[in-house]
């Protein structure tokens, strides 16, 4: 996909120990669910969704801030289409981490 460019200056990593975590709301969700995620120095991070089989079915990129980042996930693929109800698995990766959280998608009948 296209997304910005990344920096091929490396930085050390800080000593100070960082909570990765990412926090969904709602979760489940039927519409759209915002996911936070704390990061602990702006970088580009790299935002995958998977569904259960391990497909992936969405992959962008975004540019972090140091500290709390959102990002909203409509439930669509990367074409627009929208997904089957299920579970489906969000990873977020920064350059030094990567966490993953389990989002339940929930359509209306």
């Amino acid at each position: 996909g296209v997304g910005p460019e990344i920096s091929e200056r490396q930085t050390q990593a800080s000593t100070k120990q960082f909570n990765y975590s990412i926090s969904a709301s709602p979760n489940p969700f039927h519409s759209t669910t915002n996911l936070e995620f704390e990061i602990p120095k702006a970088s580009v991070v790299s935002i995958n969704v998977y569904d259960i089989r391990g497909r992936e079915v969405y992959s962008g990129k975004m540019s972090g801030l140091a500290g709390t980042n959102s990002w909203n996930w409509n439930g669509q693929d990367m074409l627009g289409h929208r997904v089957s109800t299920g579970i489906y698995f969000v990873r977020i990766n920064d350059s030094q981490q990567s966490v993953t959280r389990k989002l339940m998608l929930m359509n209306k009948l």
